[in-house]
């Protein structure tokens, strides 16, 4: 975790469609409401802009 602790999480493999490509990736599960998809759908992207504001994202 970010302080430094440390946690056990199930994780899973699913197939996403991805800018009309199909990804293969790991998810963690977590307690929360959305599971975690990481950072590795972001590989082949140029831009990630996030306005909190609006709670939009977007890629070019």
């Amino acid at each position: 975790m970010a302080d430094g602790s440390k946690v056990t999480l199930d994780t899973f493999i699913c197939f996403v469609d991805w800018f009309g490509n199909r990804i293969l990736l790991q998810v963690i599960a977590n307690e929360g409401r959305f599971p975690l998809l990481g950072t590795g759908l972001l590989e082949q992207q140029r831009v990630l802009h996030i306005d909190d504001a609006k709670k939009e994202l977007s890629l070019d």
